[in-house]
């Protein structure tokens, strides 16, 4: 294989894809800013949110390899939703714009 034909074909293999978010993602991010403004921790959240999002694909990765011992204390579904939530940025910032609000 030639160079611009190698060059061609590895050109979209690092590009990151558009993240797009579900309707159960959306039904989570208005039960968390509902429940944040109802306990009154809007600010901790979003200071919180903030400090995640530039690592949130290493906390991601993180929650991941402690889901063995998190499904003793939480819902293996709920726990799964929170970490594909934690792993797109595009959740997170539409969670500080609803929080915003």
């Amino acid at each position: 294989m030639k160079y611009c034909e190698l060059k061609a074909f590895f050109r979209h293999g690092f590009a990151i894809q558009e993240e797009k978010t579900t309707p159960d993602e959306h039904c989570f991010i208005d039960q968390v800013a509902e429940k944040a403004k109802r306990y009154h921790l809007t600010f901790p959240l979003l200071a919180f949110v903030e400090g995640l999002r530039p690592a949130s694909y290493l906390a991601s990765s993180l929650l991941t390899g402690l889901e063995p011992f998190a499904e003793l204390f939480f819902p293996t579904d709920t726990y799964k939703k929170l970490v594909t939530f934690v792993g797109k940025r595009k959740s997170l910032e539409q969670l500080v714009e609803k929080l915003g609000e």
